[in-house]
């Protein structure tokens, strides 16, 4: 009745919608792409109604609930996504207790229940043949030995071809998180922590927030692009794209967009270092990170358009229903025979054999399904949207540290003079005499390279010592807006306080 109610509203009802267990008064949008999002979530919460729901960011993309083995993180397309589990309650509880909850290999997917029963029924003839027209139970109990041997050479050899194939799906999906989407993430907080370290002020915000949007549109981009998205509107009105970055995004094609975002990105963060004065050393970290984000997303096309060889595929797929058929034939058989001998163990024996070796069988090609492709919306899947929460955390805090940094409230002319004190044990003039007075705090400078020449008697040192000074001071020009002396600033161990502060 609740969906038939959101539906209904949908289409009829301006306004908001109040929904027990959604919330209350809580406005939607008429996209029906966001509607259906919305449904799936009502859906979601329902089957996760017995999990503790966690606590997390009022602005995160994702909802996580927890029971005492497994945490579903529910994004924001309102699907379940399987977000950790907890290994020593799974091994404690034991396989046969666990099998009906979600996630398990019986619910996998659709394909194993259908195989189950297909099984149950092809044994079903033969042991209904047997029993009907058996008329010598000798010669029936030694064709069904017979089957039995057969069953049990293919069972000798099909899991080990098997096993091979599910090992080579389980690297190729673990390369796919480490090196690919996890490569991604890395480099978009490696980026926004550099780009922000440099553009610590708070009159950089804005360009902090425009990098961190690009950021986390490249991460959606790259989930749209393996689930056949083209949508990218909706980026644009959460204002994670500027209108004519949308319209660039927009002529490209749907599987280069993920590529073509991260040329924006590497534009906008040398674009802001350059008007900050930058060197362009400096800058290389930046342009080495950008270059490994975008093969990280290569790397995801080329995992997601070459797959395993389909001869290769399709040999494991036959060994595996051929197994079946013989287990199901065998099974059968025996199952016959021993109701005509009045063996009911041995009957119970085969009806478990029958169950359990065709279902293990199919649920690791079912795996091997889901895990072929972990950017959809099974429950196996990647949580995309817990992940990319955990990097918006980042850089939420990251940026709150740097627009709160208290080092920009000291006195570099203090510091220096300070430092300077400290190193060479003389007195400089006090720097409240010579307040903005830049050239009196660069002759104690020189006064301590001095100092420490004479100190040290080591006259290589004292060289390179000045050799650094003098290349300071040639690059430094007094009253101009790109004046930032970062190898004095290195020379006397302190922290780069911006442009401002050394002018």
């Amino acid at each position: 009745l609740k969906l038939c109610r959101f539906e209904s509203w949908h289409h009829d009802m301006p306004g908001k919608l109040d929904v027990d267990g959604f919330g209350s008064n809580e406005s939607f949008g008429r996209n029906q792409a966001e509607v259906q999002a919305q449904i799936n979530k009502m859906k979601a919460r329902k089957q996760l109604k017995n999990h503790k729901t966690l606590e997390i960011d009022a602005d995160a993309g994702h909802e996580a609930f927890q029971n005492w083995l497994l945490t579903i993180a529910v994004g924001t397309a309102g699907k379940p996504k399987l977000l950790r589990y907890n290994l020593q309650n799974l091994v404690r509880a034991g396989g046969l207790w666990t099998t009906p909850l979600t996630g398990s290999f019986v619910k996998v997917g659709p394909l194993l229940p259908t195989t189950l029963l297909s099984c149950l029924i092809q044994a079903v003839i033969p042991a209904v043949l047997v029993v009907v027209l058996t008329e010598d139970v000798e010669k029936t109990r030694l064709g069904a030995a017979d089957l039995d041997e057969l069953a049990t050479y293919m069972n000798k050899f099909c899991p080990f071809f098997l096993g091979l194939y599910v090992s080579l799906t389980l690297s190729r999906w673990w390369a796919l998180r480490v090196q690919s989407l996890g490569a991604m993430l890395d480099a978009s907080c490696n980026i926004y922590w550099i780009l922000a370290s440099f553009l610590s002020g708070r009159q950089y915000h804005h360009t902090r927030v425009h990098v961190k949007s690009l950021l986390q549109a490249a991460v959606t981009l790259v989930t749209r692009m393996a689930r056949g998205i083209d949508d990218i509107d909706d980026l644009v009105e959460d204002m994670l794209l500027q209108p004519a970055e949308g319209a660039v995004l927009a002529e490209a094609e749907l599987q280069e967009r993920p590529l073509v975002i991260w040329t924006l990105i590497l534009r906008e963060c040398t674009v802001s270092m350059r008007a900050v004065g930058v060197a362009p050393p400096n800058q290389n970290m930046l342009i080495l990170e950008c270059l490994r984000a975008r093969n990280a997303v290569q790397n995801i096309h080329t995992h997601l358009d070459s797959q395993l060889p389909f001869t290769y595929v399709h040999l494991i797929v036959t060994l595996v229903s051929v197994n079946n058929f013989l287990v199901v034939l065998k099974s059968g058989f025996t199952f016959g025979v021993a109701y005509l001998d009045g063996q009911s163990i041995k009957m119970l024996c085969q009806v478990i054999y029958l169950v359990v070796v065709p279902a293990l069988y199919e649920a690791l090609l079912c795996i091997s399904v889901v895990l072929e492709d972990p950017f959809g919306e099974d429950l196996l899947d990647f949580p995309i949207a817990a992940y990319s929460d955990s990097s918006k955390r980042f850089m939420k805090y990251a940026q709150a540290v740097l627009e709160n940094y208290v080092g920009d409230q000291v006195d570099v002319e203090s510091e220096v003079s300070s430092r300077a004190s400290e190193v060479s044990g003389t007195s400089l003039a006090h720097p409240a005499r010579h307040k903005g007075d830049l050239p009196t705090v660069l002759a104690g400078v020189s006064a301590l390279s001095v100092a420490m020449a004479a100190q040290q008697k080591a006259q290589a040192k004292s060289l390179r010592m000045m050799d650094l000074l003098k290349g300071s001071l040639g690059d430094l020009k007094l009253g101009g807006p790109d004046a930032i002396p970062l190898p004095l600033a290195a020379s006397l161990g302190l922290p780069d306080r911006g442009t401002e502060r050394w002018q």
